[in-house]
């Protein structure tokens, strides 16, 4: 069989140009969804409800490790009658 040769002004002329613009492409369009894609909106008051439940949850879990007055007065804060912030 004939072995094929790439002549050295193809190469220089055409496939390094090629390979250029495609890598260019392929990040001007990496670009244009970066700015294009539409941020989720993150309600404020939804995210520091979900991070105080998260907050309590993590007490009662790990609360046999903290002094008994630290783990009452953590626990009053999150569920005291009137100012509890899960009373709210």
């Amino acid at each position: 069989m004939a072995e094929v040769t790439l002549d050295p002004a193809i190469r220089s002329w055409v496939l390094l140009p090629i390979t250029f613009v495609m890598l260019l492409i392929g990040l001007l369009r990496h670009l244009v969804m970066q700015l294009t894609k539409a941020e989720p909106k993150v309600d404020a008051d939804a995210a520091r409800e979900a991070q105080t439940v998260a907050r309590a949850a993590r007490l009662r879990a790990n609360g046999v490790f903290l002094p008994a007055a630290g783990y009452a007065a953590r626990k009053a804060y999150f569920a005291h009658k009137e100012h509890g912030v899960l009373r709210k």
